[in-house]
Order: structure tokens, then C-alpha cells, then sequence
């Protein structure tokens, strides 16, 4: 069996001294944090300036305009329009989780979505947990191909956990007319654990507040801004308060829990707009050049897209259409029919895991159980097709097949979704038991790397390989869910026959 997925063990010593140190990292040494600024340009000593920002948050790459989501082409003509109103004195950015979501963005691994950014204008993006969903490979490749940098200053090297990761840069500073403009883009440290950690071997998230603090001091000090802002891929609570009393920036764009939410805290405005493009964000700055400094917030509002009469923007509609022509044909693949609905709580996970127990079988192991998370979105009942499955199961984890300690089958039976394959009258918390389970859940690490939902696990004993296709890749759930439909007579699938007490209890 491949071993490529094989996770290499994290040894106490590593751990010990990351949570010894609690260091205060400053990774601000960087050279490779972009500055577009015009040196020649005179500054005046008086007057105002307003500065307006929009930003958009966990768009989920909802590229097609679809219910209540706006789609991107919409999304591209609001932006385009918006910036017209201000050429010189607006700022567009984004803070995470852009691409992971639809099949169309998924096919392009996010290329489609960075080439319309392109195109509207963006001046930066803070990169979060979902942009790690197929490996840091991909944002890099992305970053290369957008014209905008992407932000992630306390994205950092594992182990070497001081030093600064390539994935990501420190700050961006604008010139907007004669001002200059320093963004600050960070990641919330306990997102490392949103993240399936064979994804992130290599990448520590050291805790946000010292670095922005510390980017914050450089960028005035070292390039004197007159601006600051933060785009934080974490929700407002968050943000520790300091920031905003020590007056480190001048408005906090938040983001990754999808809540249409804004407040001011010591005169600093907090925004976030929701997400799938929902909404943009807005806030509008005046700047006094006599006082040299923020002195009001003119706006401060979330700005509703949904069902406005907005026309799609032709240029943004001619990149999508290029890159639909091939998702459209492997999207297009008639899976089967679901005589009702499949539940992200409950059926679509326990066809997953059911299609998993057949597998694990097909290929040789001997399983007592199989475990996965909940799936992202409801199914709805007739005819699905491969893009449908997607949208449920979207996420490209493995079922590793592993030993498990009875204490944590019984911890995680608690907290997951399991199909008992064996009947057990009882779990002994000592003995081990063998397991079909997502790689998320059995990799899963808190901040500090150590494995904290199958605490037990030692992937030098335990691990004894993982469900493949015919090219010894990964099989993800939803292809095994696939597989289960075209087996299925008439390629129909009634979910209420995979509900029960197999589904309900490890123990008969």
C-alpha cells in the first residue's frame, strides 16, 4: 500500500518547547513584502482625503449566481462601479477563504476566481484555512499567477516556527494619491486546526496579536504610513483589544464565521460580511493631512447584493465561461437519484462512511468502524450529478485505515458520525480497535502540533494504510458515494435505508 499519506510523528520535544517558549515572534524581517508607492509624489500639508475600502469575506468560490448568492460576475460589476466613485482613493481586498466551495472553482484549483480578481482590481488578499484545502502548492501557484499579493504575516515555518513561511507576505502599502497605505494580513492561530494537518506539516501559525502589533510599529516607523489596516481571517472576538486601545490600526476587516456583523471598539471599526458574496463590506475613512492621522469613520456598513438588479460584467463573465467549459463537462456526470433528500447531519456522512465499510472491505481490511465529520451541505432529493456531490462533500480527505485506542473510538463516537461494521457489546478503553476515519480526524492537532481527537495515535504503529482508487490515489468521499449510487439498482438510492441503529451506536 502507498505510505504517501504516512504522518510523520511530532516528538515532545518539539512540543514542549513551543509551549515553554510562548515566544513573541516578530517576523517583520521579510524582504518580500510588496510596496506600490510613488516616492515622487508631493504631499500636501493640509486638507482632507477620504479613503474608501470594500472587502469581500469566505466567498466559497460561489462563482454562478445561484438563490440568494450574487456570483461573481455581479459581484465584478458592484466592485468595478464602486471604484469608479473614488478612482484614486479606493481600496478592494479580501480576507480568505476565496476558492474552496463550488466544483467550478474547485476544477481550476482557485485559478478562475484569482484571474477575475485580477481583472476587478484587487489590491490584496488575506489567505485562510480553506486556501490550504489542496496544499500549500496551490496558493503558491496562485499568488504567482494574481496581481495582488497574498497576505499572511503569521504564516510561519514548521518546525522552524521563528522563521517566516513562503506562503504569504507580511503587509502590502498602497499609494493612494499622496497617501500611503499599510495592510496588515493575518490568519486566527486556532485556525491551524480547521485544517487537515497532513496539509500543513511544514506551516506553524504563530498567535496574531504580537505580529500585528509588530508589522503595525514597521510599517509606520520604517515606511511611515498614514494608514493602517487589518484583514483578519478570524472573527471579531478575535482581536484582542489591545489592538484597537493602542490605537496599532485604523479599521479591522474580519472574516472565516460568516456573520454579518460590524462594530466600533475605542473608535476602530470592525466588519464582516458574511459570506458566498453576499455581501461587501465598506468602510470609508477621512484622513486629516494637518493632523496626520484617521480622525473619522464616514461609513461603516455591510452592502447587500442579493437580489439587486445588477448586470453581470461582461469581461469577469467571458474568464468564467472559459474555465466552464471543462468543470461544466465533470460536473455534468449523472451520479443517480435520491428518492429524498441526503442531510450534511446525517445521511450523505452516513453513505459515506457505509460506501467506506465496502471499500475497506474490497481491499483487504478488516475493519470494526468507520468515523467522519459532518458534511458540508444538504443534497436535495431526484437526479444529482457529480457537481452536487461536490457541493456536499467538497473536501479532499482520505479514510485512513488506522489501530485506534477504545478510549478515543469511545471520545470521538461522541463527536463524529460512525457505521459499526462488527457488533461489540462493550468498548474496552485499552484494547485496540481497527478504523476507517477521515485523515482530518485522526490527523487532527491543536495549536501546538499534538494530535488532540485520537490522542493515542502513533502513526508508526497504527497506521496501516488508506482507501485508493486504481491509481493508488486517495478515493474521497464523495467518489466513494458515487461509486455507491452506480452500483445501486437503477442508480437509485433511497437514504432512509442507510439510517438505524448501525449509524446511531458503536455498541448493539
Amino acid at each position: 500500500m502507498n505510505k504517501l499519506f504516512k504522518k510523520a510523528v511530532v516528538t515532545s520535544l518539539a512540543v514542549l518547547f513551543l509551549v515553554a517558549c510562548d515566544p513573541i515572534v516578530d517576523p517583520t524581517d521579510s524582504s518580500t513584502s510588496p510596496s506600490n508607492t510613488d516616492p515622487d509624489i508631493i504631499r500636501p500639508t493640509t486638507g482632507i482625503e477620504v479613503v474608501d475600502f470594500y472587502a469581500v469575506n469566505d466567498f466559497h468560490g460561489a462563482i454562478l449566481e445561484n438563490g440568494n448568492e450574487p456570483g461573481l460576475a455581479k459581484m465584478a460589476t458592484y466592485l468595478k462601479e464602486k471604484k469608479q466613485i473614488n478612482p484614486e482613493h479606493t481600496v478592494l481586498l479580501s480576507s480568505g477563504d476565496m476558492w474552496q466551495g463550488s466544483f467550478e472553482a474547485y476544477h481550476s484549483k482557485g485559478e478562475v476566481i484569482t484571474e477575475a480578481m485580477n481583472n476587478i482590481g484587487f489590491d490584496a488578499m488575506t489567505i485562510g484555512n480553506h486556501e490550504f484545502d489542496w496544499g500549500a502548492s496551490y496558493i503558491l501557484e496562485n499568488a504567482n499567477k494574481a496581481d495582488f499579493p497574498f497576505l499572511g504575516a503569521n504564516i510561519m515555518k514548521y518546525p522552524e516556527w521563528d522563521e517566516k513561511s513562503e506562503v504569504g507576505v507580511e503587509y502590502t502599502i498602497l499609494q493612494k494619491g499622496a497617501l500611503k497605505i499599510g495592510v496588515i494580513g493575518v490568519i486566527g492561530q486556532d485556525q491551524m486546526t480547521s485544517i487537515c494537518s497532513r496539509f500543513v506539516e511544514d506551516i506553524y501559525f504563530s498567535e496574531q496579536t504580537p505580529v500585528i502589533k509588530s508589522v503595525a510599529n514597521k510599517l509606520k516607523r520604517d515606511h511611515k504610513v498614514d494608514i493602517v489596516i487589518l484583514s483578519i481571517h478570524a472573527d471579531q472576538d478575535d482581536v484582542d483589544y489591545s489592538i484597537a486601545s493602542g490605537n496599532y490600526v485604523d479599521a479591522v476587516f474580519n472574516a472565516h464565521t460568516h456573520q454579518v456583523e460590524q462594530q466600533v471598539v475605542n473608535g476602530i471599526p470592525y466588519i464582516q460580511g458574511g459570506a458566498k458574496g453576499q455581501y461587501v463590506s465598506y468602510i470609508s475613512l477621512k484622513f486629516d493631512y494637518a493632523k496626520n492621522k484617521v480622525v473619522s469613520t464616514l461609513k461603516h456598513e455591510n452592502q447587500s447584493l442579493v437580489y439587486k438588479n445588477i448586470i453581470a460584467d461582461e469581461e469577469v463573465s467571458e474568464i468564467i465561461d472559459q474555465y466552464k467549459e471543462a468543470s461544466d463537462e465533470a460536473g455534468a456526470v449523472y451520479v443517480g437519484k435520491a428518492t429524498d433528500y441526503l442531510d450534511r447531519y446525517g445521511t450523505l456522512v452516513n453513505l459515506a462512511n457505509y460506501a467506506a465499510a465496502q471499500k475497506a472491505e474490497e481491499q483487504g481490511y478488516d475493519i470494526d468502524f468507520v468515523f467522519a465529520n459532518s458534511a458540508r451541505e444538504y443534497i436535495d432529493a431526484g437526479d444529482i450529478y457529480y457537481r452536487d456531490l461536490f457541493r456536499g462533500l467538497p473536501f479532499d480527505n482520505a479514510y485512513y485505515i488506522v489501530r485506534a485506542k477504545g478510549s478515543d473510538v469511545l471520545n470521538q463516537a461522541n463527536r463524529n458520525y460512525t457505521y459499526r461494521v462488527k457488533d461489540y457489546g462493550y468498548i474496552n478503553s485499552n484494547s485496540y480497535y481497527t478504523i476507517a476515519v477521515l485523515d482530518y480526524l485522526i490527523l487532527h492537532q491543536n495549536i501546538y502540533k499534538e494530535y488532540n481527537y485520537f490522542s493515542n495515535y502513533n502513526p508508526e504503529t497504527d497506521y496501516l494504510g488508506f482507501l485508493d482508487d486504481s491509481s493508488d490515489e486517495p478515493i474521497y468521499p464523495r467518489d466513494l458515494v458515487k461509486e455507491l449510487f452506480i452500483k445501486a439498482p437503477n442508480q437509485t438510492i433511497n437514504p432512509a435505508v442507510y439510517t438505524g441503529d448501525r449509524y446511531n451506536s458503536i455498541t448493539i
